[in-house]
C-alpha cells in the first residue's frame, strides 16, 4: 500500500471533462500505475490518501473501512459558537439531484452519517474555532453539512498539523 498527502484543491480522483483530468490517483500512477484508490478526500481538503497496490490489498482495505476499523480524524477551522466543546452529530444525507455533488440532509431517504466533533481551541477571539472532527461514516460531504447544521460552516483547513490526546501544534 501506499499513503500520499494531498494538498487541498487538487482532486482525489480524475472528474468528468478534459479540465478535471489533474488528480491525485492521475499523479500517483505515473510512478506506481497499478494503485488502486481507497478513499477519497473533497477538493478543497488537504490530508492523508491511501491507496493499494494491488486487488489482494485493496479488497482487504476495503473491508476494513467498511466495517467502520479504521478511524478517520479531520482537522477544520470553523467559525461561529458550537454548543459545547464536544458533541455528535446524526443526520441522514442523501445527494442534492439538482446541484451534485453537495449534499441535503433527508431522514426520509437519505443515508445515516454520524460525526463526533471536539473544540482544541479558539482562533480570532471567539468567532472562529479549531475543532476535531470524527466521521463515523463517510458521506460524500458529510463534515461539511453537519458542521453547517450547527451554525459553524468549516472556513478552512489548517496545515503543517500535529495533534495527538496530550498535545496539539499548528499553524492555522
Amino acid at each position: 500500500m501506499l499513503i500520499v498527502e494531498k494538498p487541498h484543491n487538487l482532486l482525489s480522483v480524475p472528474g468528468r471533462g478534459e479540465e478535471k483530468r489533474d488528480s491525485l490517483l492521475t499523479r500517483v500512477r505515473r510512478s506506481y500505475p497499478s494503485a488502486l484508490v481507497i478513499h477519497r478526500l473533497d477538493m478543497e481538503t488537504s490530508g492523508l490518501v491511501l491507496f493499494a497496490l494491488n486487488h489482494t490489498t485493496q479488497k482487504a482495505l476495503n473491508l476494513q473501512f467498511e466495517k467502520r476499523q479504521v478511524e478517520k480524524h479531520y482537522l477544520a477551522v470553523v467559525r461561529g459558537k458550537l454548543p459545547g466543546k464536544e458533541g455528535v452529530i446524526e443526520m441522514a444525507l442523501r445527494p442534492d439531484l439538482a446541484r451534485r455533488p453537495l449534499q441535503v440532509v433527508d431522514e426520509k431517504h437519505g443515508k445515516s452519517a454520524k460525526t463526533k466533533w471536539s473544540v482544541l481551541g479558539s482562533l480570532n477571539g471567539e468567532d472562529e474555532s479549531l475543532v476535531l472532527l470524527k466521521p463515523e461514516s463517510g458521506r460524500t460531504h458529510q463534515l461539511r453539512v453537519h458542521m453547517l447544521s450547527l451554525g459553524t460552516p468549516i472556513i478552512g483547513t489548517c496545515s503543517a498539523s500535529v495533534y495527538s490526546p496530550s498535545k496539539f501544534i499548528t499553524d492555522c
